[in-house]
């Protein structure tokens, strides 16, 4: 009897690891040979034994092929090749080994990480690796909440990253599962406004002989030009390029050199960016898209920053040779949408690039949500602009179409929220942007009171969920939207409501200004200063306040022309505001 207790209180013990999928029939068979051990059953107990072994070995290593295959999917992420690894990831060959699965599924996680954005693929992963019994010996566990604490990242839910880094003992970890560890912590350290105690716990990692030091000084380095310190983040930056020199990384060479080009333009070193850009050319691969566009992209940030027209030309002219004709048509769609907004903001082609979508107007309705959607709002938004300007012309009935058909989606986009997962909080709040938007174009044909209530119950929410997640950039954003949105109104409102609703405008700004004070050195909230001096001549008609923000962003040397339109005719009205 003692016996049998002692085997029940084993059971329940492993119990998890007995019953688990892992290692179910493992167990099975252990029983099998310790019986036929005490039954000396010779022949059964070896079979027994055999099978044990190779079921133990199933539940705990890769074979061969798994490793060669896993291996070529690291090595074409790290080469930045979207093609390859999408081509690997979604042609697996006979995964057999349940590590293979565990690993198939946290690659995944690194794939969609690096090249998509559709959340539902990232949780998906997520939730088949909760359904698997995960092993700390191989690592399996730690990186599985490393993963999700990446993910969150991504999504900026600031509060579960909080929880999930406490459910961890770092001084466990090495390597890349603790430098993933430090950036997360570094990063909330960040985002609750300590820069300096952020800087100094990465450069605790430099002593470290396992840690990837391309990551770990462009980090430091980025923290420094959060601080304005950019000359010492040139250093960083440089650092981690000296690593990144020696052993290249394709994945890597936008990030480090893109600070290298960026940063330096902000302390006057314009041959010098040029000189990075050069670098950078002659690093990638030309035939790899996903390395070149990520290239001319910065190229493009460069020939703005600098107001070089010939430079901005050149980007533009290399994008139709040697990246529009090699995308397939879905890609193709997504990156003209894209490369009309860019064209408008830039005044390349635009007229050209118009015409165009007109005429694709028809084939962009026939592609699947969202995509047909997005592309829809991009030009939507132009045309919107043209139309304030007085410059939509023959554009108009393109543009009531537009409107026409957005209108259409406000059930399709409801749906499509609630499939989200909740924890995604920057896509949860993107669609509820685009449900405001589609409020705004009902309010649009017709401005009563009630329609501008639930115009701002929306943003309301969107408020509250950001406050809710503890997500102090979209705290910000929701309140700016409050008072842009009264802004554009006011003048079609009655003098009725119009009062009420100037007061939730004034207190939205209240809220959003100590925050975005708070953050000035953070380059997400630049994008707050020059709205913010705008709302100050409108709202107040305070000049002193309005010249402070419009000093405050030009103190971070940044070209006006890096934003959209929208940010430059704030700008340019301030900027007259203050004459």
């Amino acid at each position: 009897m003692p016996d049998l207790i002692t085997i029940v209180e084993k059971f329940i013990q492993y119990k998890e690891f007995i019953l688990s999928e892992r290692f179910v029939w493992f167990s099975v068979f252990v029983i099998l040979t310790t019986v036929a051990y005490y039954l000396k059953q010779n022949t059964p107990l070896i079979v027994f034994s055999l099978v044990s072994i190779i079921l133990f070995v199933n539940g705990t290593i890769l074979y061969p092929w798994e490793k060669v295959y896993f291996n070529k999917i690291n090595e074409t992420i790290d080469n930045y090749d979207y093609d390859k690894s999408k081509e690997l990831i979604e042609n697996t060959p006979f995964l057999i080994s349940y590590s293979s699965k565990v690993k198939y599924d946290l690659l995944k996680i690194q794939y969609y990480l690096t090249f998509e954005s559709d959340p539902k693929n990232l949780f998906k992963s997520v939730e088949s690796l909760k359904n698997k019994y995960l092993l700390s010996i191989n690592d399996e566990e730690i990186k599985f909440v490393l993963s999700k604490i990446n993910i969150y990242k991504r999504f900026e839910n600031i509060k579960l990253i909080q929880e999930l880094l406490e459910q961890i003992d770092s001084s466990k970890l090495k390597g890349s599962n603790l430098l993933s560890y430090k950036l997360a912590e570094s990063f909330l350290l960040e985002y609750n406004g300590d820069i300096a105690q952020a800087k100094d716990l990465l450069i605790s990692l430099l002593d470290s002989n396992d840690i990837d030091k391309v990551l770990l000084y462009n980090a430091i380095g980025r923290l420094d030009e959060l601080q304005s310190n950019y000359k010492q983040a040139i250093i960083y930056y440089e650092k981690s390029f000296e690593y990144l020199e020696k052993k290249p990384q394709a994945k890597y060479f936008h990030t480090v050199l893109h600070n290298l080009i960026i940063v330096n333009t902000r302390v006057g070193g314009i041959n010098k960016s040029k000189e990075w850009l050069h670098t950078y050319e002659s690093m990638l691969d030309k035939n790899n898209l996903s390395q070149y566009l990520e290239f001319l992209n910065t190229q493009l940030l460069l020939a703005r920053q600098l107001r070089d027209r010939v430079l901005l030309l050149e980007s533009y002219s290399n994008m139709s040779i040697f990246i529009e004709p090699k995308l397939d048509e879905d890609r193709w769609m997504a990156h003209f949408s894209s490369k009309l907004r860019m064209s408008f903001n830039d005044g390349v082609n635009f007229d050209e690039n118009l015409i165009s979508a007109k005429n694709l107007f028809p084939k962009i309705k026939s592609l699947e949500f969202p995509k047909n959607y997005l592309i829809s709002k991009e030009i939507f938004y132009i045309l919107k602009s043209l139309d304030e300007h007085g410059k939509l012309g023959p554009m108009k009935d393109f543009y009531l179409e537009i409107i026409q058909y957005l209108t259409s989606f406000v059930k399709t986009i409801h749906e499509h929220k609630k499939q989200l997962p909740d924890l995604a909080l920057i896509e949860q709040f993107s669609w509820l942007s685009e449900e405001n938007l589609l409020m705004k174009l009902y309010l649009s044909q017709e401005l009563k009171k009630s329609n501008f209530e639930n115009l701002f119950a929306d943003i309301e929410q969107m408020k509250q969920y950001s406050v809710t997640y503890k997500n102090q950039y979209l705290t910000v954003k929701a309140n700016m939207m409050i008072v842009d949105e009264f802004i554009a109104y006011s003048k079609g409102l009655g003098s009725k409501f119009k009062d009420d609703f100037e007061q939730k405008a004034i207190q939205a700004l209240k809220d959003a200004e100590p925050i975005t004070l708070e953050n000035k050195n953070n380059p997400r909230y630049f994008e707050f200063f020059i709205p913010t001096a705008y709302y100050y001549t409108e709202l107040f008609k305070n000049k002193d306040k309005a010249r402070e923000y419009v000093e405050l962003f030009e103190s971070k040397r940044i070209s006006v022309e890096q934003y959209a339109q929208w940010q430059r005719f704030y700008y340019d009205s301030v900027l007259k505001a203050l004459k």
